[in-house]
């Protein structure tokens, strides 16, 4: 009886432990006062291109509801080549605290395959090419905080001679197919954006 109770007890402080460590992975708090929060959870998606789905005014209703990471082609991947390549849009409501007010807002994308357009609230903040590379872009200027924002993601994995691999025995994924982080940093911090490499002055 001692023995079960014990196995019992053992469970319950694993569940715990392992609760508490999920909530550490999805929102992170560093010492330098950056927040990186994991998001996700419900987001809008359909596959293919869509008039204005970047606007906040869009109806998605009628979309699938996913969670990251993504690939319209988890199914016909495996079809020699006969897979979906072209444009998928990815739509998600977020609400940004009041106090934040005053710091940098990013985001954070490891993966999306090919190409990506990204959107905040109507405003196109940056593009990036290439499925392999991770990429980050400050949205601060068109967040609106303490109220609900509109991040879109227009992504492509249509066949380019601009984007490298141009071929391959293997499936060029499309979509959103890793993690989103939302970035909340102090107004003075070490940037996560990509800088362009400067030549050396003579």
């Amino acid at each position: 009886m001692r023995r079960a109770e014990s196995v019992k007890h053992v469970n319950r402080v694993s569940f715990v432990f392992l609760f508490l460590l999920g909530l550490l992975l999805v929102t992170a708090v560093r010492a330098d006062g950056r927040v990186d929060t994991v998001i996700n959870s419900t987001w809008k998606f359909n596959r293919a291109d869509v008039a204005n789905a970047h606007l906040p005014s869009f109806d998605d209703t009628s979309w699938s509801t996913i969670d990251l990471p993504h690939t319209w082609n988890a199914l016909d991947g495996e079809d020699s080549g006969t897979y979906y390549r072209g444009i998928g849009w990815y739509r998600k409501h977020y609400t940004i605290g009041s106090e934040s007010l005053g710091k940098r807002i990013y985001l954070f994308f490891e993966s999306v395959g090919i190409s990506a357009d990204v959107y905040c609230n109507g405003t196109l903040i940056g593009s990036h090419l290439g499925a392999y590379a991770a990429f980050c872009f400050d949205i601060t200027s068109a967040v609106v905080f303490g109220a609900d924002n509109l991040i879109a993601v227009k992504a492509n994995n249509s066949s380019s001679l601009n984007i490298a691999p141009l071929s391959g025995d293997f499936t060029q994924w499309g979509g959103i197919c890793r993690s989103v982080h939302l970035l909340i940093t102090n107004p003075v911090h070490i940037t996560p954006l990509d800088l362009p490499i400067r030549k050396a002055s003579k």
